[in-house]
């Protein structure tokens, strides 16, 4: 009798700590910026839950904290993939410099006068049609521009083996401002790369992934 009484509440007490384990998960504030789990303005919610968890061949990496995969993710785009790198400059630059490729952004922020809102930061640029909006983009330098806004690049392309590297001049352009703005973002993304799976190296807490992934089943 002891005994099942016992196991009775080691089985009571287990399911407590699970419940408070996904009571936790839900209730927890994911309001980072560029979070996968954020549905505010400054997430990307949008983009991952269009392109999100889809696909091997293509990943959308962006790079708001130092990166130290240069050696994994040049063999990723060699083996034939697809990368997509945006980020901070700094960080960005300096991941660009280790992977050894000819793609670099400035430090300046290009600004047009006739932009998004008559706010000259946010720079409006077209593709076959697609209009998008780029806020606060540094100019690329190298590689092949794939679009520009005048002679600068906004997004731009090289190969390394048998795949592709692109790189954006901002990551804003995936926020959920942006991507729900009248713009055409999401759209120029499913056009480039269809569907895509998406890695983050973003100093968000491990519980906004989980809660994130969990919202998508």
């Amino acid at each position: 009798m002891w005994v099942a009484r016992m196991n009775f509440k080691v089985i009571i007490l287990s399911i407590l700590i699970i419940l408070s384990i996904f009571t936790l998960l839900f209730e927890f504030p994911i309001n980072g910026y560029l979070s996968p789990g954020n549905n505010g303005p400054y997430g990307m919610s949008k983009v991952f839950s269009e392109l999100g968890n889809s696909s091997k061949t293509t990943m959308i990496y962006l790079v708001l904290t130092p990166s130290y995969n240069a050696s994994y993710l040049y063999s990723y785009v060699e083996d034939g993939n697809t990368l997509i790198l945006a980020g901070n400059l700094t960080f960005l630059n300096d991941l660009l410099s280790k992977m050894n490729v000819s793609m670099l952004l400035t430090t300046g922020i290009y600004v047009n006068y006739t932009s998004f809102y008559q706010i000259p930061e946010n720079v409006v640029a077209y593709y076959h049609g697609i209009s998008m909006v780029f806020p606060s983009p540094h100019p690329i330098l190298g590689g092949i521009p794939l679009v520009k806004s005048g002679h600068y690049a906004l997004i731009s392309q090289e190969r390394l083996g048998k795949g592709k590297l692109i790189v954006f001049s901002t990551p804003d352009f995936f926020m959920n401002k942006y991507v729900n703005a009248g713009y055409q973002n999401l759209d120029f993304l499913k056009q480039q790369i269809g569907r895509s799976s998406i890695a983050i190296n973003s100093p968000q807490p491990l519980i906004i992934y989980i809660r994130a992934y969990l919202e998508g089943i």
